[in-house]
């Protein structure tokens, strides 16, 4: 038992990205899940099944301590950390330098705010109806699909209240 961690989200491709990982490399006892997600164009729109079943899979307490990944962390791993970040009410440039953080790693580039600024998951959530970050969030993504008891119980697991 690696960290404690019990559930991995890996959303690389299984062709390719993952080597035939099929199990988590942290252990037997960690519950692996592949759900393939493309890097490429609108990974939010051309994501939402992988993105309901990964929100579905947050929504369950019995699975934390829950890591999620996909190759670099900034395209697919970026989608799913400023969506919960913002459901969160994690502040907006608080989201930004935690996608900054990528530009540490070996990403055959610079990364920058416009990378989030620019995607259709921001443009979504800021179309959204609220009044805050989180409200806005919380609307996007209940029209996007995932129900809102999942919603709730993302925010009841991961906040401090």
């Amino acid at each position: 038992e690696f960290l404690g961690v019990k559930t991995e989200i890996d959303v690389r491709k299984a062709d390719g990205e993952t080597g035939g990982i099929t199990a988590s490399p942290l252990g037997d006892t960690v519950t692996y899940y592949s759900i393939p997600m493309e890097w490429e164009g609108d990974t939010f729109n051309g994501n939402r099944e992988a993105l309901l079943r990964v929100f579905s899979i947050l929504a369950d307490e019995e699975n934390y301590p829950v890591i999620f990944h996909c190759n670099i962390g900034t395209d697919r791993t970026g989608v799913i950390a400023y969506l919960v970040g913002a459901l969160l009410g994690v502040p907006e440039e608080d989201l930004y330098k935690d996608y900054l953080f990528s530009n540490f790693g070996k990403i055959n580039g610079q990364r920058h705010p416009s990378g989030v600024k620019d995607s259709a998951y921001y443009q979504a959530v800021a179309a959204a109806e609220g009044d805050t970050l989180q409200e806005k969030a919380y609307n996007c993504l209940a029209e996007f699909g995932v129900p809102r008891e999942q919603l709730d119980s993302i925010i009841r697991i991961l906040s401090e209240q």
